[in-house]
């Protein structure tokens, strides 16, 4: 999946299972974090970054992004 030029606070959420994320065009001090349950839950977090990035899913499918808003941390 393929994201780019996305708001903050979003939690992207397409159906089913997919092995890689690659989100573009936001800016070096957005948090992304990638989650393996629908809904972008706290529990289900499996990897953060900040700014662009690709990433891979590991034994556990992705199935939800969530793009902060610059600066936020948490």
């Amino acid at each position: 999946m393929e994201y780019r030029n996305l708001g903050c606070n979003t939690c992207i959420d397409p159906p089913g299972d997919w092995w890689g994320a690659q989100v573009f065009d936001i800016s070096d001090n957005q948090r992304v974090s990638m989650h393996n349950e629908d809904k972008c839950t706290p529990a289900s977090q499996v990897g953060q970054w900040y700014g662009n990035t690709c990433a891979t899913a590991g034994n556990t499918a992705l199935r939800s992004v969530w793009i902060a808003c610059a600066g936020q941390r948490r």
